[in-house]
């Protein structure tokens, strides 16, 4: 009687149903889910990984002429999810310590945002630190941002997917150039904010880094000693 029952709970409990004696008693099993609350921004405008579908120039059976391969990569953004093919270029359109051209290329075939950039300066002479002349800045601090900081501007989608995060490395080979204006640099890198990593949650970017354009987490940069300056937008 006994073992016929046990056998009758474990019957009945996958469709929430169990039966003692002559009456039923039913139960609807709740699940918590661990999301972070949007509730308090839903009424900024902000970017959207969904919006930016029809804009892509790289998908999963296409990139462009001069892409080598790309990188799939998973990424999350104020509750959404999706599927990015991140480039990486054949060394004759991107050479590896051409960070700013990595950024300015990926970002328009990624995200179809064109940044524009320093034309009117001698080659050798353009880089990272010019791009806030041309671009909308968006956030700049002369400290440098704290990984809770950068994460609380995502979070309130002030940073948003598409938009360069530069650095400066102290020990850059560039770190004592002048910019346009003469004065001394303050970045040193360009990356470009693609979303959050959905395995762990940290902040995930594009970039050329020496030979490679394999996304990373932007904690492999702070952890390096490199500190975030400016956060920029295509120009309004």
């Amino acid at each position: 009687m006994v073992k016929n029952l046990v056998k009758k709970i474990m019957e009945t409990a996958l469709i929430g149903t169990i039966l003692f004696g002559n009456h039923f008693i039913s139960y609807a099993p709740t699940y918590e889910l661990n999301t972070k609350d949007f509730t308090a921004v839903t009424n900024i405008n902000y970017r959207k990984l969904g919006d930016i579908k029809n804009s892509r120039r790289i998908f999963p059976n296409k990139k462009q002429r001069n892409v080598k391969k790309t990188y799939k990569e998973i990424v999350s953004y104020a509750g959404e999810v999706d599927t990015l093919y991140i480039p990486e270029y054949r060394f004759w359109e991107v050479p590896s310590n051409m960070c700013a051209r990595y950024s300015r290329l990926s970002s328009e075939d990624v995200f179809g945002l064109k940044y524009n950039y320093d034309k009117e300066v001698l080659p050798k002479k353009r880089g990272a630190w010019n791009l806030k002349y041309y671009n909308k800045v968006v956030k700049i601090s002369d400290k440098g941002f704290s990984k809770e900081e950068l994460e609380k501007l995502a979070e309130e989608r002030t940073l948003q997917p598409g938009m360069m995060i530069l650095l400066h490395n102290p020990k850059s080979r560039y770190r004592n150039w002048k910019d346009k204006t003469g004065k001394k640099v303050t970045v040193t890198h360009s990356t470009i904010y693609i979303g959050d990593n959905v395995s762990n949650g940290n902040l995930r970017v594009m970039n050329q880094l020496i030979s490679s354009s394999k996304p990373l987490d932007l904690d492999y940069l702070l952890n390096k000693g490199w500190i975030v300056k400016e956060i920029l937008d295509i120009p309004d």
